[in-house]
């Protein structure tokens, strides 16, 4: 096929079928959502930032024989002793930057949210959020 504008559409709105390998010699947008079956492979992305956080975490350490812990009676400096995995570090987590995305628990629950995909009706990005993810 070969025109000024080319238009292929179904007339119930449906899927296009293209049954074999696709290969586009060009830029390619998509103004709707995109559900990928297969494996995913890309060298680049750019996307917008959102904030992140790890699971909490807490870690045990051990004090270093000889480095002051604290200051005793008189002022003096309390020495410590070495005693592997003694000291409990705080529950903490970090924040950090990632492109948007979300986590689902199975293939199958990422069908189900690529399913509107499948639908005529236009699938927008879900909103940018800077949280922990479930």
């Amino acid at each position: 096929m070969e025109a000024d504008i080319v238009s292929i559409k179904n007339r119930q709105n449906g899927q296009v079928l293209i049954d074999s390998n696709f290969g586009v010699n060009g830029n390619a947008i998509i103004r709707g959502g995109l559900h990928v079956e297969g494996e995913l492979s890309v060298n680049h992305i750019t996307a917008p930032t959102e904030f992140q956080e790890t699971e909490q975490v807490i870690l045990y350490g051990e004090l270093v024989a000889g480095m002051p812990i604290g200051i005793g009676n008189h002022g003096a400096t309390v020495p410590a002793l070495a005693t592997p995995n003694s000291v409990r570090i705080y529950a903490h987590s970090h924040q950090f930057r990632n492109l948007p995305l979300i986590l689902t628990g199975s293939n199958e629950e990422t069908r189900e949210v690529g399913a509107i995909n499948n639908t005529s009706s236009l699938n927008v990005a879900a909103p940018i959020v800077n949280s922990k993810k479930g």
